[in-house]
């Protein structure tokens, strides 16, 4: 879920504390270690998602190659050149 653009992570772990504490679990250091680990891929992905937008901006592109799908140290590249 971490990777989709719908999901709002800070919801999303109010949420699950709150499930906890309903059920009466604990938070454990692991449940943190968890929910940080997705919450960077989220970051991550959002922010890949920003710099592609970026870096296409201007093309007007209705679909993309898979030649398009750069790294993101790539796409900055292309950016600031």
């Amino acid at each position: 879920m971490a990777q989709k653009n719908w999901v709002k992570m800070d919801s999303l772990f109010k949420a699950f504390v709150a499930a906890y504490k309903a059920a009466e679990i604990p938070l454990s250091k692991h449940f943190f270690d968890t929910f940080h680990a997705a919450y960077m891929v989220h970051v991550d992905s959002r922010f890949y998602d920003l710099i592609f937008n970026l870096r296409y901006a201007d093309e007007n592109k209705l679909f993309y190659k898979a030649a398009d799908l750069k790294s993101e140290q790539a796409l900055i590249e292309e950016i600031v050149a």
